[in-house]
């Protein structure tokens, strides 16, 4: 008899280049109410900045087709969420989980990596924590940028040898080492295409779906353009703030949509013949 795994098969998805896994995946590991996870992340004592580069908010679809609240989280969150959870089987989990990060790595970044030493990492930190006071920074955008440039899971993995060309690229100035050239202005795309077009009488028409801002599997591209503006430099706090009551107003009409749908079937279900939605 083949033994029962002591974490899902997919407990370990790659993200933005990062290594993460999910509460869902926690939650079934642990033996955890969903529900229970999210309202201890919901709550968790660590400070913002480690909240906003170790935790990420996501949705997923139930069983019903409702959009649920779910998170994201680096190894280093994981740990901090779990570092709770007591008792014999879920030491074992953790040993697996924590086994099943470092192996995902070993393989996404061919193995062992010789990262920023403590000290590097400090002044990094530091670097960070300067900057985010900048309007249109912050502590998540600055980091990615790092990440995204140097093409590593997390700063901390960026080689010691390359750590003045980190500095370079964070201060916007050409490293004395010659490592980093000062990258020229970059031309942001955003064609129709990337609006998700549903079927549409005319052509070049087409529906902005709220799959494209709610549904962290499609890329949410227009949060990602935002999220590179950031990391070059521009003060897209206005166009933050747009895209944040965008997503709201995405997350209630959607919510809403669920909602007509159950009634819609419950009406059915006692023989009335109920259709929301256009008429044409």
């Amino acid at each position: 008899m083949t033994a029962q795994p002591l974490i899902p098969t997919d407990a370990i998805v790659l993200h933005d280049n990062q290594v993460r896994t999910t509460s869902l995946k926690v939650a079934e590991a642990f033996g955890k109410r969903h529900d229970n996870v999210i309202r201890k992340l919901q709550t968790i004592d660590c400070s913002q900045k480690f909240n906003e580069l170790n935790f990420e908010g996501i949705e997923y679809t139930d069983g019903r087709g409702r959009q649920k609240p779910a998170f994201e989280m680096t190894k280093d969150g994981f740990v901090f969420l779990v570092m709770g959870f007591t008792g014999h089987k879920a030491a074992q989990v953790k040993e697996a989980y924590i086994a099943a990060f470092n192996e995902m790595a070993a393989q996404l970044y061919g193995g062992p990596i010789q990262g920023l030493t403590p000290a590097q990492q400090r002044e990094i930190q530091q670097i960070v924590s300067r900057l985010a006071q900048r309007p249109g920074n912050t502590y998540a955008s600055l980091y990615r940028g790092l990440k995204d440039h140097f093409q590593v899971g997390t700063y901390k993995d960026i080689p010691a040898e390359r750590f003045g060309s980190a500095k370079a690229f964070l201060m916007g100035v050409e490293s004395i080492e010659g490592d980093y050239e000062p990258a020229p202005p970059t031309l942001y795309h955003y064609p129709i295409e990337t609006a998700k077009p549903r079927t549409m009488p005319l052509p070049q028409q087409a529906w902005l779906t709220h799959e494209a801002v709610l549904d962290p599997g499609y890329g949410r591209p227009c949060e990602k353009l935002l999220n590179e503006l950031a990391a070059n430099g521009h003060d897209i706090s206005g166009a933050a703030q747009e895209y944040k009551a965008l997503y709201l107003l995405a997350r209630t009409g959607s919510s809403i949509m669920h909602e007509m749908r159950d009634l819609a079937d419950n009406a059915l279900m006692r023989g009335l013949n109920t259709w929301f939605g256009p008429r044409h």
